[in-house]
């Protein structure tokens, strides 16, 4: 199947002020996802954005109603939480 070459997106003055507004650290993250750039990149910004950009808040989902949650890179998974209580045990 071939790849359709998508028209490369310009940002709005508006997106450049949001992404001034995301802490450094994560605002390539969100250009790559406002360019449409990364799938990736979108789900992780989506998550972060979500829990006020505290990446142990998105690792600690308990969202699982959100479109997103299977998907969010972030999300510790069931497995982790089980053994990470029992060494706290």
């Amino acid at each position: 199947m071939a790849k359709h070459k998508r028209e490369p997106i310009i940002l709005t003055d508006e997106h450049i002020k949001y992404i001034n507004s995301v802490p450094s650290k994560y605002r390539g993250c969100v250009r790559k996802a406002l360019e449409g750039k990364s799938l990736a990149s979108a789900v992780k910004a989506k998550c972060l954005d979500c829990c006020c950009w505290q990446h142990s808040e998105a690792a600690d989902c308990r969202v699982p109603m959100c479109a997103l949650y299977f998907f969010n890179p972030y999300r510790r998974r069931l497995q982790d939480r089980v053994s990470i209580k029992q060494t706290h045990v």
